[in-house]
């Protein structure tokens, strides 16, 4: 009988770590070239290769670490209800629920925090951060779950990163530092972390807030509608009324709405000329066009 390969005796024990981190006994780690998307309760994780570089060996574990605390901690049918429609704030939402995640798991365990770094480490290895020279080239959902990371855990980001990151820092923190603050005091409740995730990117001007309009109308609310509460008392009043008193009354308050509309039409008038520099009324302040410039 031959001797299993480490390879293959060093799978058994990550499948071992991700039963205990998830607290389920039917999970299995799969190794495959790339890392890529756990079905079910199968988590696949780069291989490290035979030659079981130490580095690797880390990144592996980091990637079944945070697959398996996905598993404890996430709840699919959650996230999917409060997801923001717009493709970016769709990204930021993402990686702000991956960091919520992976930083209860960090600290709890010493372990699975060292593992969890150097996974980080790998992930913006590839990732447009480290190329970027504008603000307009950082992509938003891998800066903001730094910034969120760096909020959990207490965690510096990659060093690869740190330009990058820098490019966008203030422009966040400008407008999101409370809603960053906060996410730590819902870390164990992952619909109030959601709400306040939300918040954050209606803040950075990712995503608006829902339509009032648009929420189901309280019971009762469509049968009253259009209704006036005293008809039927106006109703059996009106045939106590003079009819001349009615016909005067009538006149006296189209008149007055004829000079009403003149009045409107005449202030609107002003309003259109208006003094040299006016156009462009600054009054409400400006939301840019996603990030629209660099930080100010």
């Amino acid at each position: 009988m031959t001797a299993d390969a480490p390879i293959d005796k060093f799978r058994r024990a990550l499948a071992g770590a991700a039963r205990a981190i998830a607290r389920d006994g039917e999970v299995e780690v799969a190794f495959a070239a790339e890392p890529g998307a756990s079905g079910g309760k199968i988590l696949r994780v780069a291989s490290p290769g035979p030659g079981m570089a130490p580095r690797l060996v880390a990144e592996a574990r980091g990637s079944a670490d945070a697959a398996a605390l996905k598993l404890r901690f996430h709840d699919s049918a959650l996230h999917q209800r409060q997801m923001p429609g717009e493709p970016e704030a769709r990204g930021v939402f993402d990686a702000l629920e991956g960091a919520r995640v992976e930083a209860l798991g960090a600290r709890a365990m010493d372990g699975v925090r060292a593992n969890l770094s150097e996974l980080a480490e790998a992930r913006v290895r590839g990732d447009a951060i480290t190329r970027a020279r504008t603000a307009d080239e950082v992509p938003l959902a891998t800066a903001v779950g730094l910034l969120a990371r760096e909020r959990l855990t207490g965690e510096a980001p990659p060093a690869a990163a740190k330009a990058g990151l820098a490019l966008v820092r203030d422009w966040v923190e400008e407008r999101a530092a409370g809603d960053l603050d906060a996410l730590a005091l819902a870390i164990d409740d992952q619909s109030a972390f959601a709400v306040l995730a939300r918040k954050l990117l209606e803040d950075l001007d990712l995503s608006q807030a829902p339509d009032p309009a648009e929420q189901e109308p309280e019971p009762g609310g469509d049968d009253d509608q259009g209704e006036d509460p005293g008809a039927d008392e106006n109703e059996d009043d009106g045939g106590d009324q003079n009819p001349q008193a009615g016909d005067m009354e009538m006149r006296s308050e189209q008149t007055e709405g004829d000079e009403g509309e003149e009045d409107a039409e005449a202030e609107s008038q002003d309003d259109d000329e208006g003094s040299p520099g006016e156009e462009g009324d600054d009054s409400a302040t400006p939301r840019p066009n996603r990030r629209q410039g660099e930080p100010e």
